[in-house]
């Protein structure tokens, strides 16, 4: 790294750190729901990057930045489709600025049945120096992260199974991303995916999920991002091998404002 580099992060340091931000564990009772809060200092801006965690079992989640009272998903999602770990973070599809005294809410639900402790964290770059995030602003104005599952809880069986998610009207959907989580994983899932243009994204043949869809620390990522005008449908297919089993399936990417 060049010296004028290095000297740049010294001066930086001074007004900008890495920084996660958590909250204190919050203890689910089984089948219950229950709300985690990260609340932003107010010594500082946050730039969210990253989002990981840990749980006793598996959960449903949503995400409202409490400023704007915006949702970042359709429907609550699997853990396991969008949480990753110290290792392996979840890399949001597009960065989020939370400003100082903001917050971000968790609502959560528990699908492990018992008593399930959860925790999670931000991760990002917190900026001391105000006129850095007035210089960063523009370029992040009517773009943030967000996610869509299926419109209805998405079980699968051994004849085929459709299911759809609808963009809303307000913005305008990049998915860059995939991840998904069955309750079955000894059988085998296939899907298609298409979108009510009558575009197929897959050839409108059957893919084999595991081979094509990660997790919350692997997601698949797509070599070209794939638009979803607003108000369309996504169409998708599936079938599983030999039994019945229950699907979770998240698209990450980037929701473009309308307006």
């Amino acid at each position: 790294m060049r010296r004028r580099e290095i000297d740049r992060y010294l001066k930086e340091g001074d007004v900008a750190n890495q920084s996660p931000i958590s909250h204190d564990s919050v203890t689910i009772p089984a089948n219950g729901s229950g709300i985690a809060a990260i609340l932003i200092p107010s010594q500082y801006d946050f730039m969210w990057f990253t989002l990981q965690g840990r749980s006793t079992g598996a959960y449903l989640l949503t995400i409202k930045d409490a400023g704007t009272n915006r949702e970042f998903s359709n429907k609550p999602l699997h853990n396991n489709t969008i949480i990753g770990n110290g290792n392996l973070p979840y890399i949001l599809p597009q960065p989020y600025l939370v400003k100082r005294r903001g917050s971000i809410i968790f609502n959560i639900s528990d699908l492990s049945g018992v008593s399930n402790v959860v925790q999670i964290t931000l991760g990002g770059i917190s900026y001391y120096d105000e006129s850095i995030i007035k210089k960063k602003e523009p370029a992040l104005k009517g773009l943030m992260p967000y996610f869509y599952t299926t419109d209805d809880l998405l079980t699968v069986g051994t004849a085929e199974t459709l299911a759809r998610f609808s963009v809303a009207k307000d913005h305008d959907f990049l998915i860059n991303k995939v991840s998904y989580k069955d309750t079955n994983s000894s059988t085998t899932l296939f899907y298609k995916l298409s979108s009510t243009s009558g575009r197929a994204m897959n050839n409108d043949i059957y893919i084999d999920m595991a081979s094509t869809i990660g997790n919350s620390q692997y997601p698949y990522i797509f070599q070209y991002p794939t638009p979803f005008f607003g108000g369309n449908i996504g169409k998708l297919a599936f079938k599983d091998t030999t039994s019945s089993n229950v699907t979770y399936i998240t698209f990450g990417g980037i929701a473009i404002m309308r307006g």
